[in-house]
């Protein structure tokens, strides 16, 4: 595999068919703010529902109508084409593209920490070693 030198990925990515893997994110909201107190008082199992673009080891891009700020924690749920669970973990946004040069919704990128389980992990490597979604050339 050829890598530009601009990026750093240490895994290879999968090209998924966005229409087909759905994402849900939960932002966290930073600790004393406004929002981490509204959702305090008011706890919300909705979260932001867009599509996953490309998938790794250890990442994933997606789209969401709202931008989640580079930075935020967020708390995933990823549908893939042929798992009968969602995957699910945590993980940290590392960029927001820009909306000038990809009006529309909003593509953002995040490194995944960590899974909800062993199980989640493993589900999703067995999914990229399957080939159930493309590897990008």
């Amino acid at each position: 595999m050829i890598m530009d030198p601009q990026d750093l990925r240490a895994d290879q990515r999968f090209r998924a068919n966005a229409p087909y893997t759905r994402v849900v994110v939960h932002p966290e909201a930073p600790a004393g703010s406004r929002v981490a107190a509204i959702a305090e008082s008011k706890p919300s199992t909705e979260g932001m529902e867009g599509h996953a673009y490309d998938v790794s080891a250890h990442g994933l891009r997606f789209e969401l109508d709202q931008a989640v700020p580079t930075g935020s924690r967020i708390d995933f749920e990823l549908e893939l084409p042929g798992c009968v669970r969602a995957i699910r973990g945590k993980g940290r946004v590392v960029r927001v593209f820009s909306d000038e040069d990809d009006p529309g919704p909003r593509r953002m990128a995040a490194h995944i920490e960590e899974f909800e389980s062993e199980h989640d992990r493993m589900r999703l490597a067995a999914h990229l070693e399957d080939h159930w979604i493309k590897a990008e050339a």
